[in-house]
């Protein structure tokens, strides 16, 4: 996670910031001109992924929702990871 965006963002969405993760979040989008960049795609998960699975980590549900309804995905691999570990 050395990626600047990941780790503000992150930060953020575990905490229940929304303002700032919105603030961070359109700094992503308008960071590159490449939507293929910003989106999950059937193969792929969106890159800031890691900020939807410390919201819901963290109990924060409402931005769970948000970013799910924006596109975000939980990837099959961490749900695997994680039920391994319990």
């Amino acid at each position: 996670m050395n990626n600047p965006f990941i780790k503000q963002f992150t930060a953020a969405c575990s905490t229940g910031n929304a303002l700032e993760m919105e603030h961070i979040l359109a700094e992503w989008k308008n960071s590159t001109s490449s939507v293929s960049q910003h989106e999950a795609t059937f193969t792929s998960d969106h890159l800031l992924q890691e900020g939807l699975v410390a919201a819901a980590e963290h109990g924060q549900g409402d931005i769970v929702k948000h970013l799910l309804s924006n596109g975000f995905r939980v990837s099959p691999g961490i749900l695997k990871n994680d039920f391994h570990t319990l």
